[in-house]
C-alpha cells in the first residue's frame, strides 16, 4: 500500500473514535430522571423524586411501618414489619430494570396495602412484552 492510501484510512478511523467517545460521553450526561409515587391502601402518600440517597419512612396509624431506600437510579423497599417481607424480595427497580422485572415498575406489600411506582419523566417506557 502508498502511504497516500493510509492517510484516509486512519483519518477515518480517528474521526470514528472521536464520535464514539462524544456519543458516550452525551448520553453519560442526560440520564433519564424519575419519580417515585408512594401509595397506602389506594391513595397518593408521597412523591418523591430520584435523586440523593434517602431512607422515607411510611408510616400508618395502625403500626404498619415500611422504609423505602431512593437512590439516584431507583429505589427498594429496605424494611418492613409485615410478616412475609415479600416487597423487600422484590428487589430494586430501577432506571435500567424496570422493564425486566416482573411487576416492571412497581413494589408492591399486599399486608400493608403499599404500592411504590417509577414513573419515568423523560424517557419513552418500553413497549409492553406480548402476552404469551
Amino acid at each position: 500500500m502508498k502511504k497516500i492510501n493510509l492517510i484516509p484510512i486512519i483519518a477515518v478511523g480517528i474521526a470514528a473514535v472521536a464520535l464514539m467517545a462524544f456519543a458516550l460521553l452525551t448520553v453519560k450526561d442526560k440520564a433519564p430522571n424519575g419519580m417515585v409515587d408512594i401509595y397506602v391502601d389506594g391513595k397518593l402518600y408521597a412523591q418523591e423524586k430520584l435523586g440523593s440517597e434517602r431512607d422515607v419512612v411510611i408510616s400508618q396509624p395502625d403500626g404498619k411501618e415500611n422504609i423505602l431506600h431512593i437512590s439516584a437510579d431507583g429505589f427498594h423497599m429496605k424494611s418492613s414489619n409485615c410478616i412475609t417481607q415479600q416487597c423487600i424480595a422484590q428487589g430494586p427497580v430501577t432506571l435500567d430494570n424496570y422493564y425486566r422485572r416482573a411487576l416492571g415498575t412497581e413494589i408492591l406489600c399486599a399486608h400493608h396495602q403499599v404500592r411504590i411506582e417509577l414513573v419515568l419523566t423523560d424517557r419513552t417506557p418500553d413497549p409492553d412484552m406480548p402476552d404469551i
